[in-house]
């Protein structure tokens, strides 16, 4: 008898369970009826007001994502170096316009002074020391190569069993 009671009450709660969603579905089937009517009878306007907004919405979304690839960017640099071959501009004739002696020593010094830093930035940006002028530069080359040369000599002597000679 027990078991008959505890089946009954739970085919029960399960038929009552089933009524109240049933009742829920249709009220909110309703509801999304309503508001399906009601969106049918909004003007263009309100329309495009809508989807502006929606848009606007999702902006940030889209602009975080598509900023991404750009955070593995370390460095942008941009030398512009238009204009470093002045001397070479010509007149109407087609002549290249070169002027007289003073001015071309004028113009060569000053396009010198102009364009030093962007030179010196450059060398440096490429590992060259140009403080101390051409021996700075070719140092690290010097070196580099004397190292080298320094083993060769180091492995050649091991090899045939000579004593090494000082540098």
């Amino acid at each position: 008898d027990a078991r008959k009671i505890t089946a009954t009450a739970e085919a029960e709660a399960i038929k009552i369970r089933a009524e109240a969603d049933e009742q829920h579905y249709k009220v909110e089937a309703e509801g999304k009826r309503q508001i399906n009517e009601a969106a049918n009878m909004l003007s263009d306007a309100q329309i495009e007001m809508q989807v502006k907004l929606n848009a606007l919405e999702q902006l940030p979304t889209v602009i975080a994502e598509s900023v991404k690839p750009m955070e593995r960017i370390e460095g942008i640099k941009i030398y512009q170096v238009e204009g470093l071959n002045v001397g070479n501009s010509t007149n109407q004739g087609g002549n290249v316009a070169n002027g007289n002696l003073a001015e071309q020593v004028t113009n060569a010094a000053l396009r010198y002074r102009m364009q030093t830093p962007l030179v010196d930035n450059i060398l440096k940006e490429l590992g060259f020391n140009i403080d101390l002028g051409i021996k700075g530069m070719t140092d690290g080359m010097l070196s580099e190569a004397t190292q080298e040369a320094r083993q060769e000599v180091t492995q050649i002597a091991e090899n045939e069993k000579t004593p090494i000679p000082d540098a």
